[in-house]
C-alpha cells in the first residue's frame, strides 16, 4: 500500500515538473521586417523575357500582418511589348512561409497574385501579363529564400536543427524551436 502511494505521489510530482516544460522546451527566433527587407533587397531585382513580354520585378517592400501563415511582398514592375513601349506599376502578392532544414531556409510558397496594376493596361492583355507576372514570381520565390540561417551564429544554428513552426506574428517572422 505505501509503495502505491509513493507511485502515485511520485507521478503527480513528475506531471507538475513536466507540465510547464513545454514553454521551458521553446524558444522563439523573431525576424523583423527590417532584417527580412534587408534578405529580400538582394534577391531583387528579377528580369524575365518570355515570347515577346520583358518584364522587371524591383523595389521589394516585405509586408506583415499582426497574426497569420501568409507573408506579404509588394513589388514595382516594369513591363514592355511589342507596339506598347514600356509600362509602370505595382504587384501585391502573398505566400505561406516554409521552412527547408536541410538548408536552414525560409523561402514563400503558395503565392497569389493580390494585385497587379500597370498604368495603361487593360483587359486581354491585363490578364495575360497577370497570369505572365503571378508565374514568374512564384516560381522565383520557391527557387530564392527570403532568409537563411547563418551557420556562424550559435542561436541560429542551434535553431536549424530545432524548428518546429514559422509564422507571422506581432508583424515579425516567429521561428519557434523546440524538442
Amino acid at each position: 500500500m505505501q509503495t502505491r502511494a509513493m507511485l502515485i505521489i511520485a507521478v503527480m510530482v513528475l506531471s507538475s515538473l513536466f507540465s510547464g516544460c513545454t514553454s521551458a522546451l521553446q524558444k522563439e527566433l523573431r525576424l523583423t521586417r527590417q532584417q527580412l527587407q534587408e534578405k529580400v533587397e538582394q534577391i531583387f531585382p528579377i528580369e524575365q523575357r518570355q515570347a515577346f513580354v520583358h518584364m522587371v520585378f524591383s523595389k521589394p517592400q516585405i509586408l506583415l500582418a499582426d497574426s497569420g501563415e501568409r507573408i506579404g511582398l509588394a513589388l514595382h514592375v516594369e513591363a514592355s511589348m511589342p507596339g506598347m513601349g514600356v509600362m509602370q506599376g505595382q504587384m501585391e502578392l502573398d505566400g505561406g512561409l516554409e521552412y527547408r532544414a536541410e538548408k536552414g531556409e525560409i523561402a514563400i510558397t503558395d503565392t497569389r497574385l493580390i494585385t497587379l496594376d500597370i498604368e495603361g493596361l487593360s483587359g486581354g492583355s491585363s490578364k495575360s501579363l497577370q497570369t505572365l507576372a503571378a508565374g514568374v514570381v512564384k516560381k522565383y520565390l520557391a527557387e530564392v529564400p527570403i532568409y537563411r540561417l547563418d551557420q556562424d551564429d550559435f542561436k541560429q544554428s542551434l535553431t536549424r536543427l530545432m524548428l518546429k513552426s514559422v509564422a507571422v506574428r506581432e508583424g515579425e517572422v516567429v521561428a519557434t524551436l523546440g524538442l
